[in-house]
């Protein structure tokens, strides 16, 4: 694993006979791999729930049916409950993934769609996939749910506060748009996080939404780079050959790619098929043409960032690389990497011969004319925030207040942090700041964690390791994307990529303690 997020040293992989305790295990109906039933690694079965040897069948009589046949049906019971069990979960598993599936296939298209319906409509939509969710409560894990009360915080606060901000509008259109946009954001993200239910089947459920996201836009990117075209220009239309499928803008997609990119990697370093490995590769080769294309320089660092870190990580798995045995090995490594390539874009000598450098700090007036557009943005808006910073000056103002402090170019701050900082004060980004402190917490190398550390092989699908690095994937996105679209508050991809690291979080939180090795201190 990188160590960019942090992996601790793993301890070697479990013996193949078992402990003696395992026959206590078995009767209690816990796994020994530390998860509960049903988060096994894949390929793993957890043992099936052995009642006492001397106790009958509930249905027989233990004096007129004999000692060889009383086990017979017992155990043919419990294989079929056993079966049945598994066979409900898979298909609620499934059911689930179709609904977040047709939800992303809807707000991709909602550029399109808007055309020819109302709001009406989508909210409906939105409600029924709020429902599916409500649905899947009765089935989820309460431990480690903890991950999503403080998720909930800032939507909270928001709704709390938001009569107040209303009464401040200049205009109701503007924050009618606003309300909904935020209310629609609120119900998807937090609806997506309860649809895991805290497991790993609904961590691997978000991975596979965003790879199904990368599936149909990079397409249409690779499409506008060819044709000069848009498929959806928007409000602002961008240069002929840069890409913005339906986002309306080459920024936004830019983006999006990079979440693509991260978890396409991370799919590249576990055990698939030929088939599957020959498609994710083109997939992400794609994606980094397109990315390239849309001239997004923070999008193209974090894509080297995530590269470094999946090589880094696909070397381990390889048993090429050894694990770190320390975290703080780890941290420094990490530290090391970010100061040298900090140096080869800001030392003169190097950056002159570094083509990274002329990518990510261009010298057209252009370019930094537009630099120079974002820095007084964001000075404006701190200074707006300094009049009210506790509750800010209220949703959907900051471009009518900059039209009246005679600014020159009156559009979105382009930059979704400061953007709630200034509109919302912090009674909403302090709560917006734990929570994405909270999830970055798990990405830090600590002893106590209920995770593995890094082992050599590929795993079969998601493990532990995986799922942090797609949390590290999806904290880089939605650091990106909060720092380079131009008003990702009403967006509802930016607020979903921090749902779906609240549903890999939940699902590290809910996992049990791995049990000791025999011999090794607990």
């Amino acid at each position: 694993m990188s160590a960019g997020v942090g992996i601790e040293a793993s301890e070697a992989v479990e013996d193949v006979t078992p402990p003696p305790e395992a026959t206590t295990e078995a009767t209690t109906g816990e796994s020994t791999t530390g998860a509960p039933p049903g988060d096994e690694p894949p390929g793993h079965e957890s043992p099936a729930d052995e009642p006492p040897a001397d106790e009958p069948p509930a249905d027989e009589s233990p004096i007129a049916a004999p000692a060889a046949n009383a086990k017979g049906p017992s155990v043919i019971r419990r294989a079929a409950n056993r079966v049945a069990r598994a066979t409900a979960s898979t298909t609620a598993d499934r059911c689930a993934t179709v609904a977040m599936a047709a939800l992303v296939g809807y707000l991709f298209w909602l550029p399109v769609f808007s055309l020819h319906t109302g709001i009406a409509v989508t909210f409906t939509v939105y409600g029924i996939f709020a429902a599916v969710g409500v649905l899947r409560l009765p089935g989820a894990r309460w431990r480690g749910a903890g991950i999503v009360a403080v998720a909930a915080l800032p939507w909270l606060a928001w709704a709390l506060m938001w009569p107040t901000w209303s009464a401040w509008a200049p205009e109701l259109r503007l924050v009618r748009a606003e309300a909904l946009a935020l209310l629609s954001c609120g119900m998807i993200t937090l609806s997506a996080v309860v649809l895991a239910q805290g497991r790993r089947p609904g961590v691997e459920m978000h991975r596979r939404i965003w790879l199904l996201l990368g599936a149909m836009s990079v397409p249409i990117g690779l499409w506008e780079i060819v044709t000069h075209d848009h498929l959806f220009p928007g409000p602002w239309a961008p240069p002929p050959w840069s890409p913005a499928a339906t986002f309306g803008n080459p920024n936004n997609f830019a983006g999006v790619l990079v979440v693509v990119y991260g978890l396409t990697l991370l799919r590249l370093t576990e055990r698939i098929n030929r088939v599957s490995r020959l498609a994710l590769a083109a997939l992400a080769v794609a994606t980094l043409v397109v990315m390239l294309a849309t001239l997004s320089r923070a999008a193209v660092a974090a894509a080297l960032l995530l590269t470094v870190a999946a090589t880094v990580l696909e070397l381990h798995r390889r048993a090429v690389l050894p694990a770190p045995r320390h975290g703080r090995r780890a941290l420094t490594v990490a530290a090391g990497g970010i100061l040298a390539l900090l140096a080869s874009l800001t030392i003169p000598a190097v950056a002159r011969v570094n083509p990274l450098a002329a990518f990510l700090l261009p010298a057209e007036e252009e370019t930094v004319a537009a630099d120079d557009l974002r820095l007084a943005l964001a000075r404006q808006g701190l200074e707006m925030w300094r009049e009210q910073p506790w509750i800010g000056i209220g949703g959907a103002r900051f471009e009518p207040l900059l039209s009246e402090r005679g600014f020159e170019r009156i559009i979105p701050m382009h930059n979704g942090f400061l953007e709630i900082l200034t509109e919302y004060g912090l009674v909403v980004f302090v709560p917006l700041a734990l929570w994405l402190v909270a999830l970055a917490w798990h990405l830090l190398p600590r002893r106590n964690l209920r995770t593995p550390g890094l082992q050599a092989g590929r795993p079969r699908g998601l493990d532990a390791v995986g799922a942090r690095f797609a949390i590290f994937v999806w904290l880089t996105g939605f650091a990106v994307f909060g720092s380079i679209t131009s008003s990702p508050v009403r967006s509802p991809f930016w607020y979903l990529m921090a749902g779906s690291a609240t549903a890999a979080v939940w699902w590290l939180r809910s996992r049990r303690p791995s049990a000791p090795k025999p011999g090794r201190p607990s």
